[in-house]
């Protein structure tokens, strides 16, 4: 299999994640629940999270890495350098944006639920 068959395949794998996830309206978040217990706020924040769009981060990640590991790997190396140096770009830069993903998501939780603890005690 070719480098660029590899990466497009990771990426793919790496991306579907998103696809096992409940369908939400691309257009409205979800409403708040009609209670503001911990229990409920906790579904409405992940609710949240996941309509706010639970992006491949290490799908682009891969791609990035791949991008620069082959450009850094040709100029040091030349040709050889640059499968080298895409390989080891791409698994690099997937760890990195899954990691980095992860971060984002749990601020957007943490806002999310602290956003419907508060819509309930203004009620």
């Amino acid at each position: 299999m070719s480098n660029a068959r590899c990466i497009l395949a990771l990426a793919a794998l790496l991306g579907t994640s998103a696809a096992f996830g409940q369908h939400y309206d691309r257009h409205r978040p979800p409403p708040y629940p009609s209670q503001g217990t911990h229990s409920h706020c906790a579904a409405y924040a992940r609710d949240y999270v996941r309509w706010h769009g639970e992006r491949g981060g290490g799908a682009e990640g891969a791609v990035q890495g791949a991008v620069r590991g082959a450009v850094i790997g040709g100029l040091v190396d030349g040709r050889e350098g640059s499968r080298k140096g895409a390989r080891t770009g791409a698994i690099v830069g997937a760890v990195r944006g899954a990691r980095e993903q992860r971060r984002e998501n749990d601020w957007m939780y943490d806002r999310a639920y602290d956003d419907c603890m508060y819509y309930h005690r203004r009620r």
